[in-house]
């Protein structure tokens, strides 16, 4: 898709961003950079100008933590990755395509201590640099991530609406992005999400009837020694943040399910969300990525983030301020009553306004619309208009679009 987008040029003289293609393991990507420092001047010229144009992408669980020495995480004298090269470094020459949007750089605890040593240098695992690097949307049928059929049949439609491709064709009048050259013209092109007409609001007005107020399912370790490398980890007592959560476990409305100490007790994660009115979103297990806000957008489950130093998926555009809530570990303890105090009206209100975001989170020109939708504004084209808006293009567009959106579903 990338290859054949309209964005392309042959001319590297003309481009603002570099595509390494091919995987991310540690070998291939220093044998990508060495060869893109050889052979062509702009990656040094990046790096003397403090830009991070050439893209990797890191889609394991871990970003760079899966596939570099975790002892060359780091900033500082111990390090031995140069500082255009090093994931951990701020001044690295090149931007992230990524799953986990953890920004953990940090002081490296020693681990036979309960508090950090502030002597030692700063380290990373995921090595996520706001601003520089992105979240994309996960692809389907991988884990927490179904196929189509599933999301057509759990889908809300106060979410998803009505619209077919067709529909949100003629609305908007756009083609494929392929017959797109210049800088006005990709200006015209991303003019932001397709809104829901207020007729199909009509349509949509009501969601599913839904008696859980938040659910989880998964495995929850007491703490975090199955995954030292962390720089979380502080000791043995380290609070894993899913244990923190198990103590809400008899909490009522709560539906919250620990599969780690009885696999018998696995529930339907599906059926779970399309009941509850909140589903809560932590990193992975072992601290890797987090996916279960993909489907819970879909299905009108809002998500609900506890995910330390954590960025979200296409963050620059989707809008999960109006669509999510964010309540950090230490605030756990309160996270009945922080639920309890968001009102039906701003429930509803929050699902409706998902409408103006779903479409981002799925690569329909790439693996084919699920729900009639077009594949003109999909998580591609998000990809490929947040780089659009970091030189300077289709940010006004893109947000004067989303805003109308907004107050569209807050009325």
């Amino acid at each position: 898709r990338m290859l054949r987008h309209a964005c392309r040029v042959a001319d590297p003289a003309q481009a603002e961003f570099f595509w390494l293609i091919g995987p991310g393991s540690l070998g291939q990507t220093l044998d990508k950079v060495a060869y893109a420092k050889r052979t062509l001047p702009y990656w040094n010229r990046s790096f003397a100008e403090n830009k991070a144009r050439h893209i990797l992408m890191f889609l394991s669980e871990r970003g760079p933590g899966d596939a570099f020495p975790i002892n060359e995480l780091r900033v500082g004298r111990y390090n031995k990755l140069p500082e255009d090269i090093n994931p951990a470094s701020p001044r690295r020459a090149w931007l992230m395509l990524t799953f986990n949007g953890m920004a953990d750089l940090r002081p490296s605890p020693d681990a036979s201590a309960v508090v950090p040593d502030r002597a030692h240098p700063l380290r990373c695992l995921i090595c996520f640099q706001p601003n520089k690097d992105i979240v994309i949307p996960f692809y389907p049928r991988t884990i927490d991530v179904p196929d189509c059929n599933v999301l057509r049949d759990g889908s809300d439609p106060l979410v998803v609406g009505p619209l077919n491709g067709d529909l949100a064709q003629g609305l908007h009048g756009r083609g494929g992005d392929e017959k797109l050259r210049t800088a006005s013209q990709l200006d015209a092109r991303w003019q932001g999400p397709i809104p829901v007409s207020s007729k199909a609001a009509t349509l949509t007005s009501k969601s599913r009837q839904r008696d859980v107020l938040l659910f989880f399912g998964g495995r929850m370790q007491p703490n975090l020694r199955h995954i030292t490398s962390l720089t979380y980890y502080e000791g043995p007592h380290s609070p894993n943040v899913r244990a923190d959560l198990l103590k809400l476990a008899d909490e009522p409305d709560f539906k919250i399910v620990n599969s780690i100490a009885d696999k018998s007790k696995r529930v339907d994660a599906i059926e779970w969300m399309g009941r509850s009115h909140f589903c809560w979103v932590p990193p992975g297990q072992r601290y890797g990525d987090p996916r279960r806000h993909i489907v819970a957008v879909f299905f009108g489950c809002i998500p609900v983030f506890t995910i330390p130093d954590g960025h979200y998926t296409l963050e620059e555009l989707i809008p999960w301020k109006n669509i999510s809530l964010t309540v950090s570990q230490s605030q756990l303890p309160m996270l009945p009553s922080i639920l309890r105090a968001v009102s039906p009206k701003e429930r509803e209100r929050m699902r409706a306004s998902a409408a103006c975001a779903w479409r981002r989170l799925w690569f329909s020109s790439i693996y084919g619309n699920c729900l009639g939708e077009s594949g003109g504004d999909d998580a591609f084209d998000g990809l490929m208009l947040t780089l659009a808006m970091r030189v300077g293009r289709g940010r006004a567009a893109h947000e004067r679009s989303l805003h109308q959106c907004l107050r569209r579903h807050a009325e």
